[in-house]
């Protein structure tokens, strides 16, 4: 069995209103003012977290600035409940077997729970090998939204973006959405990317490689698209009868543009030199190559990316971080400084712990080789010793 949580879609700040005098049924809805809403629309009536919330459409344009003709709605509604604006009303759940599997209808046009903040919905045959994807539709216009990312049977994981929005908002206080949406906490997550990627630009995360061939007679080649920061640049020349594998030195691009300025120069395939050409996004080796099919590697650090989905999973690998400053952000919302504060000193002690999760080289000891005089003073002390033999034995 598989529990899936489907995110309620966002409820719209505009256009707003209130039931103007109680609902008891029918297709006539009295509302404060019904500027801003139109036919088809989707509004939501009564608010998160009341048992008799629901959605209905509207059926014509409003005729006058307090009437909202409706398609009858299930329950009454007092005089004061909300009316909003809502993009969907129903969502579609579709599985498949295996990763390189068919997908195949799981649920089709559901109901939202509007009780809370998320639907789940019960996939009763469901295995954690499966793998799921959901959609929107609009039942008035018949229109479905793209397609979710794809989530595995076993849920959402510690560093995925809907697992994070959950403990925020359980150390918030506010499960209920009330005092700030996902998309804000998605951009307060997108703040502590940018926050880690300021204070170093080389952290072991996000090291990554790419390889590319040579090419005769080219010596620039494109960057990678997330790439940040070069590392190194790694060269193997395997002809059949050597294989040597090699890091080029790097030269800035004054230096570089001066050893290769000679453009009548031979091609050469025994690579020495490289440098970035940051303006163009190529990276340049020297001299050009005179064969194609040589194995370049680049050792970069890439952009952290942003997230914007449930799916998506955060760069940084510690969820602690994303965590206490979305926490701090919401209680600063809430106008509890003291709070904002106390989570704040948090996030910065998880700035500490990144730090210490840096991976450590360790060197083995050396043995040293003492050659020459010096080396025989340090272990005989002054005294000068001429022979050759006692030369040879400590050269």
């Amino acid at each position: 069995m598989r529990i899936i949580t489907i995110k309620n879609p966002e409820i719209l700040d505009t256009p707003y209103t209130y039931v103007a005098s109680q609902y008891t049924g029918g297709t006539s809805l009295t509302v404060e003012d019904s500027a801003g809403f139109a036919n088809n629309d989707l509004i939501f009536v009564g608010g998160k977290g009341n048992e008799k919330s629901e959605v209905t459409d509207l059926t014509a344009t409003p005729s006058n600035s307090t009437t909202l003709t409706i398609t009858a709605l299930n329950f009454n509604h007092e005089a004061g409940e909300s009316v909003q604006k809502v993009l969907w009303d129903k969502f579609d759940i579709q599985y498949k077997t295996s990763e390189e599997g068919s997908w195949q209808n799981l649920a089709t046009q559901v109901d939202f729970d509007w009780r809370q903040d998320e639907t789940t919905y019960i996939h009763e045959a469901g295995e954690s090998t499966y793998y799921y994807r959901s959609r929107y539709y609009n039942s008035a216009t018949g229109t479905y939204s793209a397609w979710s990312d794809t989530v595995e049977g076993t849920g959402l994981n510690r560093l995925q973006v809907g697992s994070l929005i959950s403990q925020v908002r359980r150390f918030a206080k506010d499960e209920n959405a009330q005092a700030v949406s996902d998309e804000d906490i998605i951009r307060d997550f997108n703040s502590v990317t940018d926050i880690v990627k300021g204070l170093n630009r080389r952290w072991w995360f996000l090291k990554t490689e790419y390889q590319f061939d040579t090419e005769a007679g080219v010596s620039e080649y494109d960057l990678p698209s997330d790439c940040e920061r070069v590392h190194r640049l790694k060269y193997r020349y395997d002809d059949g009868s050597s294989d040597v594998e090699y890091y080029l030195k790097y030269l800035n691009e004054t230096r570089f543009n001066y050893e290769y300025r000679d453009k009548n120069a031979e091609n050469d395939d025994d690579l020495v030199h490289y440098t970035v050409d940051w303006v163009n996004n190529k990276i340049k080796v020297g001299p050009t190559p005179e064969t194609a099919g040589y194995t370049l590697t680049l050792v970069y650090f890439k952009k952290p990316s942003d997230v914007d989905s449930y799916s998506d999973t955060v760069p940084v690998p510690l969820p602690d971080l994303y965590i206490n400053y979305a926490v701090a952000q919401a209680w600063r919302t809430k106008d509890d400084l003291n709070k904002a504060q106390e989570w704040l000193t948090e996030f910065a002690n998880s700035l500490k712990v990144l730090e210490q999760m840096r991976p450590k080289v360790s060197h083995p000891r050396s043995l040293k080789v003492w050659q020459g005089r010096r080396a025989m003073e340090r272990m005989f002390g002054s005294r000068r010793v001429y022979s050759d033999s006692e030369r040879e034995k400590y050269w």
